[in-house]
């Protein structure tokens, strides 16, 4: 009998490769011309549970996920694979262009911080329509909270999880203050190691990550994406702590 994912021996990253099919790139379209996208110079490794894409605004980082979400069945407007609402690419976009390895495909969501409110507005009437059910975050409504309380209170719901995922994240900290932003940090650690997951996040902001070894990825390079350590990762937060 087949194992599932979610109780197999196999462990994290289950992504291991992304990688550009060059025949399959559409010249002008969007996201390929970013430079990251372009000549087929795109061919990235994922060896440890986290990975974070770091890089200045524009330069391919939401695209990326949102072609990895793709890929996986996901919503690119936010949840998972049995979550159906809004419009998408009928095509496939950029995830069509480029080539997957997984070890093995996996459970898991897409937190988009753009369009995250449509996504409570989709699963909290979802559960009400199955028999007034309380959502993962309790009877007290996202929409009645803070936009920091709800960001927060999603993820405290959804990290952690005993089964093998991976989570995706676009701007996670987008809503958070400094003191919620280590909160979010404090809940890594448990997603990344008792729990074999696999995690990738979005940031414009540069900060340390207490994370067990993270990957740094700067989609600020030119012809490809640079994998960097994480000491060599925040040089403004550095010179502004020194």
């Amino acid at each position: 009998m087949r194992r599932s994912a979610s109780r197999s021996g196999l462990r994290a990253p289950f992504l291991r490769r992304v990688a550009t099919i060059p025949e399959k790139a559409e010249a002008g379209r969007h996201s390929f011309t970013l430079p990251i996208f372009g000549g087929g110079g795109l061919d990235l490794d994922f060896r440890r549970p986290v990975t974070i894409f770091v890089g200045e605004n524009g330069t391919g980082k939401s695209s990326l996920l949102e072609a990895i979400a793709r890929n996986s069945g996901f919503n690119t407007q936010g949840g998972s694979r049995d979550n159906r609402y809004g419009t998408e690419e009928e095509d496939g976009g950029l995830a069509a262009a480029l080539r997957f390895s997984w070890l093995p495909r996996v459970e898991g969501i897409f937190f988009r911080a753009e369009s995250f409110f449509n996504f409570v507005d989709y699963v909290e009437a979802a559960y009400r329509a199955d028999n007034n059910r309380v959502p993962p975050w309790g009877r007290r409504s996202l929409h009645h909270r803070s936009h920091g309380e709800t960001f927060l209170g999603f993820f405290s719901a959804r990290l952690g999880a005993a089964r093998r995922c991976l989570y995706r994240f676009d701007e996670p900290e987008a809503a958070l203050s400094a003191d919620r932003q280590l909160e979010f940090l404090a809940l890594m650690p448990s997603t990344a190691r008792p729990a074999p997951c696999n995690a990738s996040s979005r940031r414009t902001r540069r900060s340390s990550w207490p994370v067990p070894a993270p990957t740094f990825c700067s989609s600020d390079t030119a012809a490809s994406i640079a994998r960097t350590r994480r000491d060599h990762a925040c040089p403004a937060l550095r010179r502004f702590l020194s």
